[in-house]
């Protein structure tokens, strides 16, 4: 095992790191075996093994932090925490997991938007931001506001999205604000996919058609696993309190956002269900915020085995296939990850998520 060092600067707020390249840097590391000794003859200080604070452990190496603002060595310089989020590393693992300490620690804050509503009619700009902010709890006017949406108006912030309002021809006011939340929905999914970078978490979303197990196997992976099943509708539930329920997509990405916030503050789980992926919507944005941490898994079942674990008449199961297809449930067969052929036994299911996910027990 080897020991990972994360020296600290708590005055400048700054890690230092070994930049092995022009833009990618790695964590100072060193043999378990004697490290106290190799890291006092290589930075020439006295540490001491009992000060040191485990910050986290992976790929069989235990990380450290060391508080110090005295060291100078070649190939290793000093960066700033909130700088950290855009650097590149040799393992993106480690970033993330700094990233996510150094939050828990309120060292560092989540990206937020900041937008800015320009018009050369300022009786129509007023009237847009207090409709914009009648219709969103979620967004506030105030800068220094712990909501993660904020007009920013003569705020100066440097990062605000400008919000032209008077390069579209739209006469009512409903018309601008569609025009403005689709602006802000557009500038909000970079946010929160860069908010990602505090996160390790993988996430796996269930699908498939009416009856088709997809409940079940998100017990399973919850059960067995301890994968937790997060219940999206739960998080959609909880964004309709911030949201305009008539903006569906940019709810739909608040709700990702929130579940987001849960993964952050519960980082010692690895991986999570996500139940159920129910519109083709939602899957994609799922895909563009976690990227390769999301996996789709559409549980297949054909017709007569659906109907026979139904409770329902075969034609409330048909009016409910029909409403889950006109969300395009059907198409995201072709988007997942895995098919899993539910057709046959619970293991022979059961052994294809396993494979899938590289688990070493039994469902």
């Amino acid at each position: 095992m080897d020991i990972g060092l994360i020296f600290y600067n708590p005055t400048m707020n700054k890690i230092y790191l070994k930049k092995v390249d022009e833009n990618i840097f790695d964590i100072i590391k060193f043999e378990k075996e004697d490290f106290i000794n190799q890291v006092e003859n290589k930075f020439s200080i006295s540490i001491d093994e009992n000060e040191l604070s485990e910050v986290f452990n992976l790929n069989n190496t235990k990380y450290f932090l060391c508080e110090s603002d005295t060291l100078n060595a070649k190939d290793i310089e000093w960066v700033n925490l909130s700088e950290l989020i855009s650097e590149s590393f040799i393992n993106d693992d480690e970033k993330r997991k700094i990233l996510n300490y150094f939050y828990r620690l309120n060292k560092l804050k989540k990206e937020k938007l900041f937008f800015d509503l320009k018009s050369e009619d300022k009786d129509k700009q007023e009237k847009l931001e207090k409709f914009i902010l009648k219709k969103n709890k979620g967004i506030s006017s105030d800068v220094n506001s712990n909501k993660e949406i904020i007009i920013s108006n003569s705020s100066n912030e440097i990062n605000a999205l400008n919000i032209d309002i008077d390069k579209y021809s739209a006469h009512s006011l409903e018309d601008l604000y569609q025009f403005a939340m689709e602006e802000i929905y557009q500038e909000f999914i970079n946010i929160v996919s860069l908010n990602t970078n505090f996160s390790t978490a993988t996430y796996y979303g269930l699908t498939g058609l009416t009856e088709s197990g997809k409940s079940y196997y998100s017990s399973q992976l919850d059960k067995n696993f301890n994968y937790w099943n997060l219940k999206i509708r739960y998080f959609i539930e909880e964004a309709k309190f911030l949201i305009d329920e008539g903006q569906s997509k940019l709810l739909e990405l608040y709700s990702i956002n929130l579940m987001l916030d849960f993964a952050i503050f519960h980082y010692y789980k690895d991986s999570y269900a996500v139940e159920s992926v129910y519109s083709l919507n939602f899957h994609n944005q799922l895909k563009e915020v976690f990227g390769e941490n999301y996996n789709l898994i559409f549980i297949d079942a054909p017709e007569n085995i659906r109907v026979n674990r139904s409770e329902d008449a075969i034609e409330t199961l048909k009016k409910k296939d029909i409403k889950k297809k006109a969300y395009g449930i059907d198409k995201l067969k072709d988007k997942a990850d895995l098919i899993v052929d539910n057709s046959r036994t619970v293991s022979y299911s059961n052994e294809q998520i396993k494979n899938f996910i590289g688990c070493k027990g039994v469902l």
